[in-house]
């Protein structure tokens, strides 16, 4: 079980003052490139589980390092995030061999990708999908005995900031990096589950991935011709699955 403390930065200029108060205790920046999966009829997804395939390095298609994850049942509340998680080191070039062909998830050869086999019913006559992907700047801070991530979590329809700490204490963690917060003056806010949630839920239980409710619901799908496109779609597709497997876009 991976507990951490997910802050959420509203904006460029937040993300900018944290991260020059750290510049001090800077310890390496990472370049994260993360492609998401499914089955092809949402046999992960129907049980709130999701498959990651991250590439680290500026560009996925020369990364020397590739981690597959497994996350499951995420919770998140008041700041606190849990989630079960398996990590599995992959080859680079196997990596990028299931981002242009899903279907190898399959046939590929690894722990994680047979649990998901194994533990999820994909049938292999239906197949995999890949529901999209986004890119992650991450500063990693060694701060006060804490390890702190800053991230820059950027989509082709925006950027969202968070600051974050894994801990066996996070409610201290949480304590100590909201003071740090509060002190220098930074807005932030929980991520939290809301209302709404239940409205996503029903309509991804339904495969229904475009009913109009949902769409309304996320609030920033006013433009008609953009909603009904097959960008608009997969973007849609994308944040719902964020919102169901009740995590930020920097948690995965």
């Amino acid at each position: 079980m991976e507990v951490e403390v997910k802050l959420r930065l509203p904006d460029f200029a937040a993300h900018q003052s944290l991260s020059s108060i750290l510049s001090p205790f800077l310890q390496k920046t990472h370049f994260h490139h993360n492609f998401l999966f499914d089955g092809a009829v949402s046999e992960l997804s129907s049980l709130r589980a999701v498959l990651r395939i991250r590439f680290y390095g500026e560009d996925p298609a020369t990364a020397e390092r590739c981690v597959l994850c497994l996350k499951a049942k995420a919770v998140i509340a008041d700041g606190v995030s849990r989630v079960e998680e398996d990590e599995e080191e992959l080859d680079p070039s196997m990596g990028r061999a299931i981002w242009a062909d899903p279907n190898l998830i399959g046939l590929t050869e690894s722990r994680v990708l047979k649990r998901v086999r194994e533990e999820f019913g994909v049938k292999e006559e239906s197949g995999y999908v890949c529901l999209g992907g986004f890119k992650n700047v991450r500063g990693v801070y060694d701060w006060n005995g804490l390890k702190l991530e800053v991230d820059e979590t950027l989509f082709d329809f925006g950027t969202l900031y968070e600051v974050e700490c894994e801990s066996s204490e996070p409610q201290k963690a949480k304590e100590m990096i909201e003071g740090l917060l509060k002190q220098n003056g930074i807005p932030y806010a929980y991520s939290t589950m809301s209302n709404h949630h239940s409205k996503f839920i029903k309509v991804l239980n339904n495969s229904n991935m475009h009913d109009r409710v949902a769409i309304e619901e996320l609030g920033c799908w006013n433009d008609d011709e953009f909603k009904t496109s097959q960008r608009g779609q997969e973007l849609e597709k994308l944040f719902l699955y964020f919102m169901y497997t009740n995590c930020s876009p920097c948690d995965c």
